[in-house]
C-alpha cells in the first residue's frame, strides 16, 4: 500500500536546512530496508499498511501508530520504534534512501507528537 511513514526525532543542523531537522517522512517500503533493525522495522510496515481505513498516499505519524498499539502497550509485541526510528533518521541523512527531512514548528511537533486526539491547547489568549 502507498502509505507514508512521519517520525518525530530529536533535532539535528543540517548545512542543505536553514532549520534544525525534527522530523522525517519516508514511505512505508523504506522499513524494509536490511540497514535497519530487522524483523522490528518490518513489522512496523505491516502496522502502516494493514491497518484497516488506511487511505492510499496517506502520511501516519509514529504517535497514530502508538494510539493503534493500545496507546502503545502494543509496542513490545512490534518492536523497538526508537532504534528503528535513529536508523531511518540515519539513512535520510546518509541519502541511503527516499526521505523528507523536516523542520517542523514546536507547537506542530507537539500536536504530531502526542497521537490523533490531540487538540490544541488553549493558550488562554483572547485573539
Amino acid at each position: 500500500m502507498d502509505v507514508h511513514f512521519l517520525a518525530l526525532h530529536e533535532p539535528y543542523q543540517s548545512p542543505e536546512h536553514p532549520v534544525p531537522i525534527n522530523a522525517t517522512i519516508v514511505h512505508a517500503k523504506t522499513l524494509l530496508h536490511a540497514a535497519l533493525p530487522q524483523p522490528d522495522a518490518a513489522l512496523i510496515y505491516r502496522c502502516l499498511t494493514e491497518f484497516p481505513d488506511r487511505r492510499p498516499g496517506c502520511v501516519v505519524p509514529l504517535s497514530t501508530l502508538t494510539h493503534e498499539l493500545d496507546g502503545g502497550a502494543g509496542w513490545s509485541q512490534v518492536g523497538d520504534w526508537e532504534a528503528v526510528v535513529n536508523g531511518l533518521v540515519r539513512l535520510t541523512r546518509k541519502r541511503e534512501c527516499d526521505g523528507m527531512p523536516l523542520g517542523l514548528p514546536t507547537m506542530a511537533a507537539t500536536l504530531l507528537g502526542h497521537g490523533p486526539t490531540t487538540r490544541r491547547p488553549d493558550t488562554g489568549s483572547t485573539t
